[in-house]
């Protein structure tokens, strides 16, 4: 399923026309099968998972040379290159952001500058670096760099509009973790709502007014649109704000695409400034849901342990009043364990604390303890 999700995402294009350095060209402003991967290689930690998502990739970009550019051997073992270098690179970028103690993942927001440096960063210069220095003895410098900004461009949106709300979704949500066999759920909602659905509407009607209007909307008020999405981070569930989130990010990626006339190197800053806005609004959202996330985690632990003995782990005496609150007295029974106070000198504390849970254990099936 995972292989297939990013044969799917590899598929979806955003169409654009660009002139970088003076050279046009036309692609794809995102790649969302990047942001896939690399939310695959932070989720999954089997070397499998990864491998068969790298291989999709691979054959779809195969499949799609062959059928409208056309190549030969060196084309080929080049993407293959490739391929096999992002496989590594991922692998490299989990060990360090997700290490061996930390699994399963529960994203935190002390996690969001080390994606910020591997996910959106490093991951894109990387693979634009390869391709631009892969181009650069047959082409010339000039279309050397001019390949790597689209190649930069698009991982960086890819990685922008799927990694961070799919990481954040299936590691937080409760029917997204609690899956068979501790498998992690796929976020369905996520993918067809928030990618799925737009992507089909604006292929079937790619230049109707309604859309038109909508994406210039996105850009007009992407400020209204971010407030919008950290109000429903604030109020709604996970899965209806992570999918927000993510139908917000493809269509502003889709705006700024369907807005995009020939460009000149000025352009190039301008691109990368909207780029920059897209983190921030994400990066406001997905904080201020992470924060909120720890806050009421740390709020529970607290309640707990003011509730409960810190040795024994037991209920202590501010939980019998709380239960006793407003209710009449229920029939309460007291149990004094004997030589407790020469346990305590000759063994410390955990044995009479092992004790003390050992009790309930045995009486637990006469009432409630």
């Amino acid at each position: 399923m995972l292989a297939l999700v990013c044969t799917a995402l590899f598929w979806v294009e955003v169409p654009y026309r660009a002139t970088f350095f003076d050279i046009p060209a036309q692609g794809s402003l995102a790649h969302l099968h990047a942001g896939w991967l690399f939310a695959v290689a932070m989720l999954y930690r089997d070397r499998a998972s990864l491998a068969l998502c790298i291989l999709a990739a691979f054959g779809s970009w195969a499949t799609r040379v062959a059928l409208f550019e056309g190549g030969g051997v060196v084309v080929y073992a080049g993407g293959a290159l490739s391929y096999a270098l992002t496989y590594i690179g991922l692998r490299a970028a989990a060990r360090w952001l997700v290490p061996p103690a930390r699994r399963p993942l529960a994203f935190a927001a002390r996690d969001l500058p080390g994606f910020a440096i591997a996910g959106m960063l490093a991951y894109p210069l990387a693979v634009a670096l390869f391709a631009g220095l892969y181009v650069s003895p047959y082409a010339g410098p000039v279309v050397a760099a001019n390949e790597a900004v689209q190649v930069l461009f698009a991982k960086m949106f890819g990685v922008l509009v799927v990694s961070l709300p799919v990481i954040v979704f299936t590691t937080h949500d409760v029917r997204a973790r609690a899956t068979a066999d501790g498998a992690i759920g796929l976020p369905w909602t996520l993918l067809l709502l928030g990618i799925g659905a737009p992507a089909l509407a604006l292929r079937i009607a790619p230049a109707s007014p309604v859309a038109d209007a909508l994406l210039t909307a996105f850009t007009d008020y992407r400020l209204l649109v971010a407030a919008l999405l950290v109000l429903a981070a604030k109020r709604c569930s996970l899965r209806f704000s992570m999918t927000a989130l993510v139908l917000a990010e493809f269509l502003f990626v889709c705006a700024i695409a369907r807005n995009a006339g020939p460009k000149t190197l000025l352009d190039t800053a301008l691109l990368m400034r909207l780029a920059i806005e897209c983190v921030i609004a994400l990066w406001l959202v997905l904080a201020l849901l992470l924060y909120g996330f720890e806050r009421d985690a740390a709020a529970q632990r607290h309640q707990r342990a003011s509730l409960h003995d810190p040795l024994s782990d037991l209920p202590n005496l501010s939980a019998l009043r709380r239960h006793c609150a407003g209710d009449a007295l229920p029939p309460l029974g007291f149990i004094l364990l004997d030589r407790s106070e020469s346990i305590l000198a000759g063994l410390g504390r955990r044995p009479p604390a092992q004790n003390t849970r050992g009790v309930p254990q045995q009486l637990r099936a006469l009432g409630r303890t």
